[in-house]
């Protein structure tokens, strides 16, 4: 068995501190093992074989390819608060303020505070047409007074307010003082007050004046309008006389159902100008034989009453039927006597408009 086995040659490396005569050298077969003790001693039995290089390798990680997440996008998360309104005013979510425009005259950002001039409604984005408001008048607190602002009305710059209105509902034969002063019968008949407008309008700012008729019947529904620029009320030593420039400006918004013979409006302003201011108990008009305040009824500047070129505050057919009197309103141009001419007006009222940096 043993002569037919494949001997295996141990190889061993030599210390340098041993000899070939102390070395064994050991074959292994299937376990069994024999060994010598002595080798021929003229020959080193010594087969040296080359180890196995070693070979260095670098272990290289393998390469993940990695798609780069897009960045995150910072938000900012939008809080709607609801505002706190007062004064009735809308809640604006959008802008976090309140809609004021339908609290009657408030304004802020909670509608917390009224609004002292027809400026102060505009800035707050009230809407076009008609405004009444409690003015301050001179923005010191000495003068409020309750009138109409027009924003951004048809015959309107872009802001004015009422300087007088009268629907001829209520007796004008008032004192020359009451002129002067000021009054009020109701939403639709008040009068600024001659020293009111003097100084109002003697600021150095430029006003234009405008006298409207409101028309509103079956047979008419409209407006009229003149106007001037540069008005002016003088002092009471000129009698409140007024001034202003000679151009005129018209406008209309009347439709008229049939013919609109009758409905017409002649220069009234500029006809008046410079003539003092005349009541029922003081006559400064222009007539030497007549005084047209007290034919009238009614207080204003009266330059001549051959014929009547107008009287505003004068009582509406409505309140006192019948034929055509000096006493009844009447502006030159509408013919008064017509029945539904008499039936379609309302009331008139004379405007100033206001510059923005009021």
């Amino acid at each position: 068995m043993l002569a037919g086995l494949r001997p295996i040659l141990l190889r061993l490396s030599l210390s340098p501190f041993c000899t070939p005569k102390d070395a064994d050298f050991r074959y292994y077969e299937k376990g069994l093992v024999e060994t010598t003790s002595e080798a021929p001693a003229t020959t080193q039995i010594y087969e040296q074989t080359t180890a196995p290089q070693m070979v260095q390798t670098t272990q290289t990680s393998p390469i993940v390819q990695t798609t780069e997440a897009p960045p995150v996008a910072q938000t900012t998360e939008t809080i709607l608060v609801t505002p706190e309104c007062q004064n009735n005013g809308v809640p604006d979510n959008v802008s976090g303020t309140c809609d004021c425009t339908m609290t009657g005259g408030y304004i802020g950002d909670r509608c917390e505070r009224a609004a002292k001039s027809c400026v102060g409604l505009y800035n707050y984005n009230y809407a076009s047409g008609t405004h009444p408001l409690n003015v301050d008048l001179f923005g010191d607190g000495s003068v409020f007074f309750r009138t109409t602002c027009h924003l951004r009305n048809w015959f309107s710059t872009q802001i004015s307010f009422d300087i007088m209105r009268s629907s001829g509902s209520f007796d004008a034969s008032l004192s020359y003082q009451e002129y002067v002063s000021g009054f009020r019968f109701g939403p639709d008949d008040y009068w600024i007050g001659l020293e009111n407008l003097h100084k109002y309008t003697s600021r150095g700012k430029s006003y234009k004046v405008r006298l409207t008729v409101n028309f509103n019947s079956s047979n008419a529904v409209g407006e009229l309008a003149i106007g001037h620029n540069n008005f002016i009320v003088a002092s009471s030593s000129e009698g409140y006389s007024y001034t202003l420039d000679s151009g005129l400006y018209r406008g209309s918004t009347l439709s008229v159902k049939g013919s609109p013979q009758g409905y017409g409006l002649d220069d009234v302003l500029l006809s008046q100008a410079n003539v003092p201011f005349s009541a029922p108990d003081e006559d400064h008009d222009q007539s030497d034989s007549r005084h047209c305040a007290q034919e009238a009824q009614a207080g204003w500047w009266f330059g001549n009453c051959s014929p009547f070129v107008a009287n505003p505050f004068g009582l509406s057919y409505r309140t006192m039927p019948g034929s055509a009197t000096d006493q009844h309103f009447h502006v030159s141009g509408l013919d008064m006597s017509q029945p539904n001419v008499q039936e379609a007006v309302q009331f008139v009222y004379v405007s100033l408009d206001v510059p923005k940096d009021h």
